[in-house]
């Protein structure tokens, strides 16, 4: 069973930094293997979302940015940038709307207005 949840001080994946770099990572988990991550950093009001990798898995792409969006919503963030990196056909597969400069502007509207979700009788 797949568990997504914010990496803890104690976790130790190969290749992923620790929290005092500034970055951080939500982490999608088989058990005790690592299947995904997405490595994001906040700033005021805005989430910077860096990478994310899912081994080509669309739809667990789809579960780490609605893990990071809904974690960073539930604390008042409501803006993020997405890195220029991300694949924009594997975004707008997934309905994410992101403006002319790669941003999401309602983290809010997205989880709970999403097209998407919408079309497959799902909601938060």
């Amino acid at each position: 069973m797949l568990f997504m949840r914010p990496m803890k001080e104690t976790d130790s994946f190969p290749g992923l930094a620790g929290p005092e770099s500034g970055e951080l990572y939500f982490v999608a988990l088989n058990g005790d293997t690592l299947e995904g991550w997405c490595r994001y950093r906040k700033e005021g009001n805005t989430v910077h979302i860096l990478e994310i990798r899912d081994g080509g898995d669309l739809m667990l792409m789809d579960g780490l940015l609605r893990a990071v969006f809904n974690y960073m919503e539930e604390i008042g963030v409501d803006r993020a940038q997405l890195s220029p990196e991300l694949d924009a056909a594997r975004l707008k597969a997934l309905m994410v709307p992101v403006d002319g400069k790669n941003c999401v502007n309602s983290i809010k509207d997205f989880l709970y207005n999403c097209k998407k979700c919408k079309m497959l009788g799902n909601h938060l």
